[in-house]
């Protein structure tokens, strides 16, 4: 795909610490399902 995407929040937590995957939506279909392997590793 090549796109950049910038997440900005107030809380990281919400994002990255309680979920195993991020999956990617355009137009109402999954693109892409990321790993996030660095869950619950912010302390």
């Amino acid at each position: 795909i090549g796109d950049t995407l910038l997440i900005e929040t107030s809380q990281q937590d919400i994002l990255v610490n309680r979920w195993d995957h991020f999956i990617g939506v355009r137009d109402g279909v999954v693109e892409v399902i990321y790993e996030i392997s660095a869950r619950g590793c912010h302390h």
